[in-house]
């Protein structure tokens, strides 16, 4: 018996923009479409178990007839496919018995009605058509609804495209096409990822990124779609509050995102043809860039200005400073939301989820057991980490930022391996390597800070001309953050010549076993 597998596109769009999809040519070939609401109950075990084991479990009432679904995502798998199972059950009580086939775990075909319960519900106003597109057969569904669990409410809406039948193919072009009509963002979470953590009072505008777990019977190619999946995930996790600027760790999420999916592709860059991979990590490289002043000036209030005004008495000298801050801060946050409501955004979310679900030019190395791949790759980044730290504490500032590049794709590729080598001596790398990024870290901070006060300190366009005592001032305030962090940094350079002798004389874990 073949399993059945669900393959859908969730995007993203303004409700004014979807005003003009409704006006545009794409839209109007497709005919007239069905509108219905739906009524959805998720259920689960007490201690969520189900949600442990990646299956969602939800009856459906569209005022007639009661659906239960069961969906599962299975582990390496992208967030636009998995494995679903419906049935027609005569009101809404779950059944997760009547669920024969093996894919499904058996610690789920073995629940009756009575181990679930109801954990959140959802109404939505769904609106479909179906088409036929490049000899696929793909269902639109336009929702608009709200997801409720006990009093906290969470209104949604989105375009769904989902393949009934055909090539993943023709799903891609069409999502490409919509976005060249209006911009978009492709969405991974589900419903049911917002609902549980809408129920447990969890639900942020952001978030960090998933721990990866590779299965070592994969190959190096699907270990690559896994973790691009991984931070694909990340990345629209965060971008909605990137774009808002609704708290400080979108933006921050938003390009470590982006750093990590760069960051993988230059580790797999003999798995993949470098013509489908170059213009992939080029615009990976431009939206990191767009998000780069941002970020950088978060910082420099955060880590630099902060701490010092929470030592002084009279902080007047920095008021001032800070307030033309905000100048700076107001522009680059408006170039994330220009760049992360673009069709170049949308576009290139698409390409990525497309390159994930589709491996496009994969080479021989794509074919290598993932497990040998990742020792090659662990073995070549840690010799190039000892080599460019080697005499660490005679090193200069440019060398040093050369190391503190090293130590990032190391700890990136230990994120993404770790998994095949658990233990305690992964464990004791992973610490030492992490004590040396954040050293590094904090004094890249340091120095950042000087370009950042020469810029708050410079004339900046658009604003009022300053007297030469708002001059003068402004040059003291900067002396003081820069001087108060520059005595700090003898400090930490103490710290991390130890840190990084400490990182050098620590074995690699991913040839031994604990």
């Amino acid at each position: 018996m073949t399993t059945p597998r669900e393959i859908e596109l969730k995007l993203r769009i303004d409700p004014k923009e979807m005003a003009r999809l409704r006006k545009s040519a794409w839209w109007k070939r497709l005919g007239r479409g069905r509108k219905k609401t739906l009524h959805n109950t998720y259920f689960d075990t007490g201690d969520l178990s189900l949600r442990a084991l990646g299956v969602d479990l939800r009856i459906r009432h569209d005022g007639s007839t009661y659906r239960q679904t069961i969906k599962l995502r299975d582990a390496g798998e992208s967030g636009i496919s998995r494995t679903e199972w419906e049935a027609i059950v005569p009101d809404a009580v779950p059944d997760p018995s009547l669920v024969i086939d093996a894919a499904l775990p058996e610690a789920v075909r073995c629940l009756t009605s009575a181990d679930v319960a109801p954990v959140f519900s959802s109404e939505v106003t769904r609106e479909t058509r179906q088409f036929a597109a490049e000899g696929a057969e793909i269902e639109l569904a336009f929702d608009d609804g709200t997801i409720m669990a006990g009093e906290a409410r969470l209104d949604f809406c989105e375009l769904e495209l989902e393949l009934k039948d055909g090539d993943p193919a023709a799903l891609f072009a069409e999502a490409e096409a919509i976005n060249a009509v209006v911009p978009t963002r492709l969405h991974l979470f589900s419903k049911s990822d917002a609902g549980f953590k809408l129920a447990a009072s969890k639900l942020k505008p952001w978030s960090k990124a998933e721990k990866l777990d590779l299965d070592p019977r994969m190959t190096a190619g699907e270990a690559l779609s896994a973790i691009v999946g991984t931070c694909l995930s990340h990345l629209t996790a965060n971008d909605e509050c990137a774009r808002v600027n609704c708290h400080i760790e979108g933006v921050h999420q938003a390009r470590v995102a982006a750093r990590r999916l760069r960051s993988a592709f230059g580790t797999f860059k003999h798995v993949v043809d470098e013509d489908v991979l170059s213009p992939l990590s080029e615009e990976v490289r431009w939206l990191g860039s767009s998000m780069g002043p941002a970020r950088d000036l978060d910082v420099l209030k955060a880590d630099l200005f902060d701490p010092v005004m929470a030592t002084m008495e009279d902080t007047s000298l920095l008021d001032a400073l800070i307030a033309r801050g905000r100048i700076l801060h107001a522009a680059a946050y408006e170039e994330v939301a220009v760049a992360l409501s673009s069709k170049r955004y949308g576009a290139l979310l698409i390409d990525l989820c497309r390159f994930m679900e589709t491996r496009p030019g994969l080479t021989e190395a794509g074919q290598v057991p993932v497990v040998d791949f990742a020792q090659a790759s662990l073995d070549t980044l840690h010799a190039k980490l000892l080599k460019r730290g080697k005499k660490f504490e005679k090193l200069s500032a440019e060398k040093r930022h050369r190391v503190r590049i090293a130590v990032k794709k190391m700890r990136y590729a230990v994120e993404f391996f770790g998994g095949l080598f658990p233990g305690k001596k992964q464990e004791r790398y992973n610490k030492r390597l992490a004590a040396l990024q954040d050293d590094l870290g904090r004094l890249n901070d340091v120095a950042m800070a000087e370009t950042m006060i020469e810029k708050l300190t410079a004339p900046i366009p658009g604003a009022p001309e300053a007297t030469p005592e708002e001059e003068r001032r402004r040059v003291l305030a900067g002396g003081q953050v820069l001087g108060w962090h520059q005595r700090r940094a003898a400090e930490i350079d103490r710290q991390l010549i130890k840190d990084w002798y400490a990182f050098a004389e620590t074995k690699p874990f991913w040839h031994d076993k604990d």
